[in-house]
């Protein structure tokens, strides 16, 4: 059975669970993340108002993200430890890493 881990400061967190609601999860925060992607190339570099909405979006997203990565793993650490502990890159491979569980990756206990 293959399960995701992730590693933070000197712990090591798996799961081989995730639910119908961290699948759609999953799926909406990447479909909301291509959608911000879309919107920035189509922003014109004067349009402050824009580019303001589209860095609330991001951070939105963002946050959306950190919190179904907690959810996954059990609750067992805060948005703030992931934060702390991974860099960007870090969190959006563990974010495909999930989708990529929902797609048979990844088998339920």
């Amino acid at each position: 059975m293959k399960t995701l881990t992730l590693k933070l400061g000197n712990k090591l967190y798996t799961t081989g669970r995730i639910t119908a609601w961290e699948s759609r999860e999953a799926i909406a925060v990447n479909k909301d993340l291509m959608s911000v992607a879309r919107k920035g190339k189509e922003l014109d570099k004067d349009d402050v108002a824009g580019i303001e909405q589209m860095m609330q979006d991001i951070e939105d997203v963002s946050i959306r993200k950190a919190n179904l990565i907690c959810e996954v793993f059990g609750g067992k650490f805060t948005v703030d430890e992931l934060e702390k502990a991974l860099s960007n890159e870090e969190i959006e491979k563990c974010l495909m890493d999930i989708v990529q569980g929902i797609s048979g990756v990844v088998e339920k206990n």
